[in-house]
């Protein structure tokens, strides 16, 4: 096994990629005061840069993890010897090993902005196993790989001991039936048979784990957005054990009855046939400004997730009780 396994987005859009790739590196974006401060080994300078580029009234603790993290991702591509960096190009899936050579700064521009990408170079970025026979695209990779190769952060380290064993495996050109042929697996691909899943045990289970699986990526997304997007971020948390959490989103499914809280449309899980995505189940904080936990949450179709945004319960409700009525008198 390699030291650690990361994703990684080389920049806004993923522009610096041509470079990476054919330089046979792999690379992390500082504005270039931030990689002085970077560079100086300074902290608290990079903390105060950090906080006076972040909107108004931003949470300071928010504000200062944010900046733990990116001082520390430019640390981790600077360090790094032996560790697996992957990154998606389209339809393609490269990835690379880093090496002993010592890491290097490249200065450029980016949007008008001066940047500097701190560099470590790799054996060489391939899109193929290492036994060279099969290509590695997205289109086919398991649905539950993309889940964890679609980085919502510039660099994302796989800590879920499962699925570093099951892309060490991909990457390698190894069996994966081990993994494919397991009942969770198969659901979230698709392979799962029959229309109706109703509230059985496995279904619940399921669907928890997917809920927390979502609850768990827009966390990091809310926690370690890139650093052109600081003035967007939204401090989101967990609260409370994991496992209190996973009961808590047990009880909700079960008690709303499979339905939307808002809507009472039946809600859709990963799996079933004639699945739509907009009726996916969702996790949704009731008070947008709170975080996650017990109390804060409801589970609805994902359209209405994305609909209510910021607007709370009632206000929402309103809405959707006008739109209703005037579909009635314009019908």
């Amino acid at each position: 096994m390699p030291g650690e396994i990361y994703v990684v987005k080389t920049g806004v859009e993923n522009y610096f990629w041509e470079s990476c790739r054919k330089g046979n590196f792999v690379a992390l974006m500082f504005e270039q005061p931030y990689y002085d401060t970077w560079l100086a080994d300074d902290r608290e300078a990079y903390f105060e840069l950090t906080a006076a580029d972040a909107p108004k009234g931003s949470n300071p603790t928010t504000v200062k993890g944010n900046a733990t993290a990116w001082f520390n991702y430019g640390l981790k591509i600077r360090d790094s010897r032996g560790d697996i960096f992957i990154c998606r190009d389209g339809d393609n899936v490269y990835w690379a090993t880093t090496t002993d050579a010592p890491w290097f700064a490249t200065p450029h521009e980016h949007a008008g902005q001066p940047i500097v990408a701190v560099c470590k170079p790799v054996d060489k970025w391939t899109r193929f196993t290492a036994k060279g026979d099969k290509a590695l695209r997205w289109e086919t990779t398991h649905n539950r790989g993309k889940d964890f190769l679609s980085p919502y952060t510039a660099l994302f380290r796989i800590d879920d001991e499962e699925m570093r064993d099951y892309l060490d495996a991909m990457l390698h050109g190894d069996d994966l039936m081990p993994w494919h042929s397991q009942s969770k697996w198969k659901i979230k691909q698709g392979e799962h048979k029959g229309k109706t899943l109703g509230n059985t045990v496995a279904v619940v289970e399921f669907v928890v784990a997917e809920l927390m699986l979502s609850i768990s990526q827009t966390v990091k997304q809310a926690n370690g957005q890139v650093i052109l997007s600081v003035k967007s971020m939204k401090n989101k948390e967990l609260i409370g054990p994991e496992a209190e959490m996973k009961e808590h989103l047990r009880q909700l499914y079960i008690e709303q009855e499979g339905r939307c809280k808002i809507s009472g449309i039946p809600m859709h899980v990963p799996g079933q046939d004639d699945k739509n995505p907009d009726l996916m189940v969702s996790p949704d904080r009731i008070d947008s400004s709170g975080h996650y936990e017990k109390g804060n949450i409801q589970l609805v179709c994902r359209f209405i997730n994305y609909w209510k945004c910021a607007t709370d319960n009632s206000k929402f409700g309103d809405l959707l009780d006008l739109v209703i009525e005037h579909r009635k008198t314009t019908s």
